[in-house]
């Protein structure tokens, strides 16, 4: 089985999404948590968004008014709450 199949069938089975390197090597992609599903989305402490609206005075939804930012510090919101 040729290596993209391998993903094609890694893809499917588990939804997420893979690298493929010059190697051959497949290595999943970390999860990317979206602003929406942040814990800290409109914490200016850690949001970084949030501290850039607070600093320039714009609402966070002028800035990201669908919640698709990301950034390195996301926070996954638990899902039971």
């Amino acid at each position: 089985m040729a290596d993209m199949e391998k993903v094609i069938l890694l893809k499917e089975q588990k939804k997420q999404k893979f690298f493929v390197d010059s190697d051959g090597k497949i290595t999943p992609l970390p999860d990317v948590v979206r602003c929406k599903d942040c814990i800290h989305r409109g914490d200016s402490g850690k949001c970084v968004l949030s501290a850039i609206s607070e600093e320039k005075n714009f609402p966070l939804f002028m800035l990201d008014n669908r919640g698709e930012w990301f950034c390195a510090d996301g926070k996954r919101r638990d899902e039971t709450t």
